[in-house]
């Protein structure tokens, strides 16, 4: 079920540029894009800056556990599904909420991206 969320523009625009900046890996480019599709589908937020905003969550995800977007996808299914749910929450708690424009919709921020995950979890590979 996508909803059509409002994001502030500068925030938005700031992503982008962010993001053009980035020099990802391979293994990082391809969960990034595929993500930001999703997310951008679910959230109404468009690709480029959902790509800035999950570059900085998979980043953060990464310092945390001490773990390479390649290793993640060496993982067995259910860690790969547990490591991008961690990456989901950390993009919703840390940067998208930050950047609703009505900080009311972040219920309707939440529900779109568990929508997301599960969507994600019908076709990840296994």
């Amino acid at each position: 079920m996508a909803v059509t969320l409002q994001f502030i523009e500068k925030e938005l625009a700031k992503a982008e540029t962010d993001y053009s900046k980035v020099q990802a890996s391979p293994e990082q480019k391809t969960v990034i894009d595929q993500l930001a599709e999703l997310l951008s589908r679910y959230t109404g937020m468009p690709k480029l800056p959902m790509k800035g905003f999950l570059w900085k969550a998979m980043k953060d995800w990464q310092l945390k556990n001490s773990m390479t977007c390649h290793a993640v996808l060496e993982m067995p299914y259910a860690g790969r599904l547990r490591s991008v749910r961690e990456m989901l929450t950390i993009l919703e708690e840390k940067y998208l909420r930050k950047v609703l424009r009505h900080s009311t919709d972040q219920y309707r921020l939440k529900k779109a991206i568990d929508s997301a995950f599960i969507y994600y979890q019908s076709i990840a590979p296994a």
